[in-house]
């Protein structure tokens, strides 16, 4: 089988005949790279009480070159279920299902019969290491899931190609759990997808900074001495060029760019935005300056009536769609107004738009126990990290997640903990010594997210949402966002776990908690204007991914701001004299920072 032929079959619709409990070209898939799948005759439905599930079966079992055995589980999710977006919640179903002992792994397709997405994960527990002491923690361990967005919406072209490898494996007898989870690694894509990135951003980047290049004397900083330090706004302009590019594939991920004028829903936009954009423009040698920079600056930075999308020579049925309105600053016209009429060949847009076609883009950040092979915000860290000049100079080295995750964890166990109730607050009643009550729950509830007895008490739930809610935390050298993004992550979801608790009668609103956490906790400077656009960016998708309509991005200037984290003074201030989150005693005449500025 051809890799044409496997894309062919991960595009089309995860359907199940009356009759069958498995579609047989998947049946086909699977015997290019497993010898023993042994297919049960009459699957029973595993999850009768799960709400979140129509049906779910096991249907049969694979037994790997190394004697383990995954369990293949079909589960048809409730209506209600977003297969794009209900991730983690999709991992807990099959995941208790893997004792380790008998079943070992599951492969899991996750589908619903009125949506064309669908999910094909591997889910493995794994053994934790306790980071401290070197040894095993011994219970109950946290599954990992590794899964693939496949469907008519999707690229499928990595999946297709990785299957083509695990196929070769087959015949050498090498498939095995590691093998799987190279599979479906998100490390490998992660690297392959930058190397090809940086060609392009080079190739960009060179043909303004040719010497016979009629743009390279209006881009060039002509008071440095060095060739390097002179084409160094060449290369930033690039950079953020690429950067807006990237931004609008996660976009029209969302469903929001090109959404019909007929109605006012944001939903089934184009999912070939851009693509579609460059196609349609009757001049793909001035598409830069023409219709990009339109669509930046006269669009998404611009509010236009009923969000209308106009450019001059764009045929098809773009021109006249909708396109959002989010300010924030990203979209802000460059100072240097020399960068509006720069055109590139047309072929430099058509094989980057071809690569990036090639791609899924998953507007949420993975975690270390949850990924999604695709590329995910977090990317935009990797390519500012790897592009950034001079980095090791500068101290600039990539975090892995996992370290993040550790470090951002312990930092707000260390908070909560030191910031217990008052004496007589029933939190510290009782046996064993009171202190250790608190403490006790406290790193059970942020390291595992289990809600003890104690925490359970609607009046400890609310004193634990007041401390979250207080915490301030800032990042003096951001970077690309990394821990910034990782301790909003753990507030988040210490928010959303406790929330049940504060009895409240009231939904949980994933992104008003989010936007919440960054206005009134989340500080960042950095030396580097391209981190501080790159963490800032990372920061509105993370506002995105649970918004269901369009709104402005916020401001985050104040927030998240260029500057020298070790000065001594500034503007005449002593900073040593401030106390660090004192509210300034000035009075701010720039609008509110998430509202919008009044007209």
């Amino acid at each position: 089988m051809k890799e044409k032929d496997i894309k062919d079959i991960l595009k089309s619709k995860f359907q199940l005949d009356e009759d069958k409990y498995f579609p047989d070209q998947w049946k086909t898939v699977l015997s290019l790279f497993f010898k023993k799948i042994d297919y049960f005759s009459h699957p029973e439905n595993l999850f009768t009480e799960n709400d979140k599930v129509i049906e779910g079966k096991q249907i049969g079992t694979v037994k790997l070159d190394d004697g383990k055995q995954l369990a293949i589980f079909t589960v048809e999710v409730a209506d209600s279920i977003s297969i794009i977006r209900n991730r983690q919640g999709l991992r807990e179903i099959a995941a208790k299902h893997i004792d380790q002992n008998i079943i070992h792994g599951s492969l899991a397709f996750f589908y619903n019969k009125k949506q064309a997405d669908y999910r094909f994960s591997f889910i493995a527990k794994e053994a934790s290491i306790d980071l401290e002491t070197g040894e095993l923690i011994k219970g109950e361990t946290k599954p990992k899931r590794y899964t693939y967005l496949l469907g008519s919406n999707e690229a499928c072209t990595t999946p297709a190609k990785r299957m083509l490898v695990l196929a070769d494996k087959k015949e050498k007898g090498e498939v095995n759990i590691n093998q799987l989870k190279e599979v479906f690694s998100v490390e490998a894509l992660n690297k392959d997808f930058f190397k090809t990135y940086k060609a392009h951003y080079e190739k960009f980047w060179k043909y303004l900074a040719d010497e016979e290049n009629p743009y390279r004397a209006k881009l060039i900083d002509a008071e440095k001495d060095d060739k390097v330090k002179q084409e160094k706004p060449i290369r930033d302009f690039a950079k953020k060029l690429l950067g807006r590019i990237v931004f609008l594939h996660f976009l029209q991920k969302k469903g929001w760019m090109g959404c019909s004028p007929e109605t006012k829903d944001w939903i089934d936009g184009e999912p070939r935005f851009m693509q579609k954009l460059f196609e349609d423009f009757a001049k793909p040698e001035n598409f830069q300056s023409q219709c990009l920079t339109h669509l930046f600056f006269e669009t998404l930075n611009t509010k236009r009536p009923n969000d209308t999308f106009e450019v001059k020579g764009l045929k098809g049925k773009l021109n006249g769609s909708r396109v959002p309105y989010l300010n924030g600053g990203l979209f802000e016209p460059e100072k240097n107004k020399a960068t509006l009429t720069i055109d590139f060949p047309a072929d430099y847009f058509k094989e980057l738009l071809e690569f990036f076609e090639q791609y899924n883009f998953t507007i949420d950040e993975n975690s270390p126990d949850d990924h999604e092979v695709g590329i995910d915000p977090e990317m935009l860290g990797h390519i500012f990290e790897n592009l950034l000049e001079d980095n090791r100079d500068k101290g600039a080295f990539y975090t892995p997640k996992e370290i993040v995750q550790y470090m951002c964890k312990e930092s707000l166990i260390q908070y909560l903990k030191n910031s217990p109730p008052q004496e007589n607050h029933p939190a510290l009643k009782g046996t064993p010594p009171k202190e250790g009550n608190w403490d006790t729950a406290i790193e059970a509830f942020i390291r595992l997210h289990t809600v003890s007895p104690l925490l359970a008490e609607k009046e400890n739930a609310v004193l634990l949402n007041k401390k979250l809610d207080d915490i301030k935390v800032c990042d003096p050298a951001i970077g690309s966002g990394a821990f910034p993004i990782g301790m909003l992550q753990e507030i988040f979801e210490a928010k959303r776990f406790i929330y049940p608790y504060l009895k409240t009668n009231k939904d949980f609103k994933p992104a008003e908690v989010k936007k919440n956490i960054i206005q009134n906790s989340i500080y960042g400077v950095d030396l580097e204007k391209g981190a501080v656009d790159i963490a800032q960016l990372r920061f509105w998708l993370s506002l995105v991914v649970d918004e269901l309509n369009p709104h402005p991005l916020p401001n985050l200037d104040y927030k998240i701001m260029q500057g020298n984290s070790l000065l001594e003074h500034f503007e005449g201030i002593e900073l040593g004299k401030v106390a660090l989150f004192e509210e300034p005693k000035v009075r701010i005449i720039e609008p509110t920072l998430f509202e919008e500025p009044k007209a």
